[in-house]
Formats: C-alpha cells, sequence, structure tokens
C-alpha cells in the first residue's frame, strides 16, 4: 500500500512531535516541583514539630523536680507510747536579789550560772495527716549555783539550788515532713523532796563551819520551790518504722517558781523564772489498730 505525499508529510509530523512530549513532560513536572515546593517545606516543618519533644513528654529538670516532690502522712489515727531519756541545761533567774539588797553601792560580787540536769520519762503520741499531739511525764533535778565574793572580808560564798521535779507535759505537734515535726505546749514542774539548798564558803575553822550551817538551815527553812509553769517549743524526729524518737526543747517558766517567805535572815521575795533546753532521745511502739 503506497502512501501520498500528505499522509507522509503528517507521519513525519507525528515523529517530530513524540520527542517533544518528555521536554513538555519535564516541563509540567519542573512546574510541579515549583508549586510543590512549598508543600514539601510545610512536610518538613511538621516533621520537625512532631520530632520536637512536647510539654509533657520532654524530660524534668531535676530542679524543677523538688516542686514535684509528694510527702506520705498516714491517712488514719496513729498511737503510740515509749521512753525517752536525756540531758539539758537549766537555770533559775534572780538567785542574787534574794539574798542581797542593791539600794546601797555593793561592797560585794555575785555571779549566777546554770547546770546540767538529767531527765527520763515515759510519754505518748497521737497523729493523724500532719496534726499530732504528745503527752508525758518526765522526772528531771534542775541546779542553779549562786557565788559571792564579799569584798571586805575577801570571802567567798557559794549557794547551789537544786530541785526535784515531777514534769507532766503536753503539746501538740505538725508534721512539716513525715518524720520531722514541731511542737509547741506547756509543762507543769511540780517539786518534791526537801534539803533542796547547800551553802558553804571558804572560811577555815570550826566557828565558820557552824555559822555556814545555819545560814544553810535558814535558806532552807525560808525558800521554797513551787509548782512552775512552762510554756514550751520544741522541733522533733520520729522513725515509726524503727520507733526511734529525737527531740530538742526549749522551756521559759512565766510564773515565779521560788517562794520567800517572811524572815529574820533579811531574805527578800523575788521573781525567779525557770529557764530549761533539753535533748532527749527514745523509743515508742504503736498501740491499737489503724482506725
Amino acid at each position: 500500500m503506497s502512501l501520498s505525499m500528505k499522509d507522509k508529510s503528517n507521519l513525519s509530523l507525528i515523529h517530530i512531535s513524540e520527542p517533544t512530549r518528555p521536554s513538555i513532560a519535564a516541563l509540567l513536572g519542573i512546574e510541579r516541583c515549583v508549586n510543590d515546593e512549598p508543600e514539601a517545606e510545610q512536610r518538613i516543618e511538621q516533621k520537625k514539630a512532631d520530632k520536637a519533644p512536647s510539654q509533657s513528654t520532654r524530660p524534668v529538670n531535676p530542679k524543677e523536680s523538688l516542686s514535684l516532690i509528694t510527702y506520705s502522712f498516714p491517712h488514719y489515727h496513729l498511737f503510740r507510747i515509749g521512753l525517752r531519756a536525756g540531758v539539758g541545761y537549766s537555770s533559775i533567774s534572780g538567785l542574787s536579789s534574794i539574798i542581797e539588797n542593791y539600794d546601797i553601792r555593793p561592797t560585794f560580787t555575785m555571779s549566777e550560772r546554770g547546770g546540767v540536769n538529767p531527765r527520763i520519762g515515759i510519754f505518748g503520741t497521737w497523729q493523724y495527716r500532719r496534726l499530732g499531739a504528745e503527752l508525758g511525764i518526765d522526772y528531771t533535778r534542775i541546779f542553779s549555783k549562786l557565788t559571792e565574793h564579799k569584798i571586805p572580808e575577801n570571802v567567798t560564798e557559794t549557794t547551789r539550788f537544786h530541785y526535784n521535779f515531777i514534769t507532766p507535759q503536753v503539746l501538740l505537734r505538725f508534721y512539716a515532713f513525715p518524720k520531722f515535726y514541731m511542737g509547741a505546749g506547756i509543762s507543769a514542774a511540780i517539786p518534791f523532796g526537801s534539803r533542796n539548798i547547800d551553802f558553804t564558803n571558804d572560811r577555815m575553822g570550826e566557828v565558820y563551819r557552824q555559822q555556814a550551817e545555819r545560814t544553810q538551815d535558814h535558806l532552807r527553812e525560808s525558800v521554797k520551790a513551787r509548782v512552775a509553769f512552762i510554756p514550751t517549743i520544741k522541733i522533733g524526729y520520729v522513725d515509726v518504722k524503727n520507733g526511734l524518737e529525737a527531740g530538742l526543747e526549749y522551756g521559759f517558766g512565766f510564773n515565779d517558781m521560788l517562794r520567800t517567805s517572811a524572815n529574820d535572815y533579811g531574805y527578800q521575795e523575788r521573781m525567779n523564772n525557770l529557764q530549761t533546753v533539753s535533748l532527749t532521745i527514745g523509743y515508742s511502739l504503736p498501740i491499737g489498730k489503724a482506725k
């Protein structure tokens, strides 16, 4: 079958136009890449955003984690009972004013000092969440010393005050942390016993010794201890797992703990406050059942 010149011409046009298709497709492809470029950038930015750690999943800074610490307190009534013992320092104020009168120019020097005192007792505690209470009773022995140096005679006289007390106490506790608490309350120091004052001087001889004994008897007869009410603050540690307890207390009596009765020896009624600091260590056991 022969082709006409016209058909040959059309066929050649078809062969010429076929190579142009890739270039047009290429152009279209370039145009499509140009148009798609913002979408590609958008996808990349989206992937970056997806890879970026969110606020809720990013690692917690150790400094910030401190604010996330929580503490566990018992959500039931916890009762414990125990024993404690310790040591403290006590002093009685105003002792020199009982013995000497400062209305005239003194011809003497005075020195007042406290003393170390033991303490032992039993106690019971209650705790519910952050709140608690403490009820205890202790034995303690209070020491204080008054030293007077009389200048004209060059004589030194020493008066020692020592009193035995039974001290019931009630405190309220607030647990700042599971094992640490702060407390405040009141104690009542109840004295017992007699012969609570000793008097000595540095004079030599039987006559001076007898004079010192008479002065001692006069003091014991005239100056007596009475109940002292002592507001108290406390910081403490308690571990309910092993039963260990420790506490540091400070108390200052707001009433006069010494009563000076009328006498012929020149002793005067003055305000004598009791001040104490004590450190105790104890051991406690749970009682009853958790409620």
